[in-house]
């Protein structure tokens, strides 16, 4: 084995700061109801480590999380996928009050609401200033390309009838550009 593979294996097994969160909130986490990736399992031994066979970069758990915040997961009763944001409180107070109220009734079920759904808000017990917004599944608005000029007029319609109920509910997006615009997976999984 080389200096740099054994370098690059290194790379692989060892988790940023923002997985370390994660794993440190693994058991309760999966108490709650939500399984995160086998890599953020306290007990994780990385896979090729197991098996030499494996080539590390094909491997499911070489995968590093950049992006601190976010994390993916499933929900143990029913194997959907769903993402785990990590907000707080303190600087993020208006994100929080506007998800929590587009989440709930009679909005929550509103077919304007396009809103990304929220399943649950959670409270980490070492962490009171944090909330986990515990979110659907989704993918960028242009990830497949559309087949059809249908598609692309209906992905219109949705963009602009979500953004005129925002306002209908005296709330302004603020950021409409294409990065935040997102499409639920389950359309694709169907």
């Amino acid at each position: 084995m080389t200096d740099a593979t054994t370098r690059l294996q290194k790379h692989f097994e060892t988790l940023n700061a923002g997985e370390i969160y994660w794993r440190e909130k693994y058991r309760w986490l999966l108490d709650s109801g939500y399984r995160l990736r086998p890599r953020y399992h306290p007990d994780w031994v990385p896979s090729w480590k197991t098996n030499p066979r494996l080539n590390d970069v094909a491997c499911e758990d070489s995968i590093i999380n950049h992006r601190i915040a976010i994390c993916d997961a499933v929900k143990v009763d029913d194997n959907s996928p769903v993402i785990l944001k990590r907000v707080s409180q303190g600087s993020n107070t208006e994100e929080l009050e506007i998800v929590r109220y587009l989440a709930e009734e009679p909005r929550k079920s509103d077919p304007r609401n396009h809103s990304v759904p929220i399943f649950d808000i959670l409270q980490p017990p070492d962490h009171p200033s944090e909330q986990i917004l515990v979110m659907a599944l989704c993918r960028r608005w242009d990830s497949p390309e559309f087949e059809t000029t249908g598609e692309a007029a209906d992905c219109i319609r949705q963009l602009l009838e979500g953004v005129r109920y925002l306002h209908e509910n005296r709330i302004a997006h603020r950021y409409c550009l294409s990065s935040p615009i997102l499409c639920r997976m389950l359309t694709f999984c169907q």
